[in-house]
Formats: C-alpha cells, structure tokens, sequence
C-alpha cells in the first residue's frame, strides 16, 4: 500500500472548519503520577479522552449509530487509510469501491452524505473527494502535540489513570 502523502495544506483546501470548535482534554501529570501545575515544569500532558485512533468522548459514542452500512464502511476505511498527524484525507474511490465491491459511484457518494451530515468528515473547497477529518473523533497522533491551541486542561482524574500510574 502507498503511502499517502503529506501535502502542505497552506491555502490549497482551505482550513479545516472542525478546528474552530475542536477541544482536546488534557490532564496536567507528574511522572509519579499526581496532578501537576503548569507552571512547576515537572508535569506533562496527557490525552483526557479516551482513544483507539477513534475518539469516545463523553455522548460521541451514540453518533456512530446514526450510519448507515455505507457511512460505517467509508468511515473504517478513513480510519485504516487516514495519514500519521493528518486531518484531512483524500479517498482514491476506484481503490475504495473495488474493495468493498461498490458498482455504483453513486452509493460512494451517499456514503459520504452520511459522514459529512454526522459531522466526522467535511468537504474541501479545491478538491473532489478530499475531505476534512473531524480529529474529534478520528486522529492518528498526538492530538495535543498536533493542537496546542485546542487543548482544554480537565481536573478530574479519570479512574483508569489511578490504574495505570
């Protein structure tokens, strides 16, 4: 499988409209495992949410529920093709219709209605059949490293940090 490459987004398809509203949870914690200040310099951040490359924050899990067969196979397939600190993806529809047996480009085309009216991937303006990734929901990376200035620090520490720390 190719690679896909990474292009530099400058003003080719615009900005990715998900970053106007997009947070990511963070904890602020010490390497013994306590809650930190920013400040003290001896903490760092961790991801709040938790992930599997598809995010599970607090009443997202419901929205998958609201595709159909052909949004849910598009949106496995965006999972298993989307780019290392990509946000975006661009879909080679001959190789994806080939792969789930699609005859029709028509029924590639309602699948992608249904992503985009669920909110998971929005359309480019330059390019067909590149798309917005909402990192809300997929992301393969750090989405702290990759979006500083939507990081939002929570207090509460989750159980499963307890465990693991």
């Amino acid at each position: 499988m190719k690679k896909q490459q990474h292009v530099d987004r400058g003003d080719l398809i615009g900005s990715n409209l998900f970053l106007n509203t997009l947070e990511v949870n963070a904890l602020l914690v010490t390497k013994d495992g306590y809650d930190g200040e920013e400040e003290d310099g001896l903490c760092y951040k961790i991801e709040y949410d938790e992930y599997a490359k598809v995010f599970r924050g607090k009443g997202d899990i419901t929205n998958i529920y609201k595709l159909d067969n052909r949004g849910r196979e598009l949106l496995l397939y965006i999972i298993m093709h989307i780019g290392e600190g990509d946000d975006w993806i661009s879909i080679n529809v001959e190789n994806y219709m080939s792969k789930h047996k699609i005859k029709s480009v028509n029924t590639y085309k309602e699948a992608v209605k249904n992503l985009v009216a669920n909110n998971y991937i929005a359309r480019t303006h330059n390019y067909r059949n590149v798309f917005w990734v909402n990192p809300r929901y997929i992301f393969n990376g750090n989405r702290i490293k990759a979006f500083p200035k939507n990081v939002v620090i929570k207090r509460e520490i989750k159980d499963r940090f307890i465990k693991t720390i």
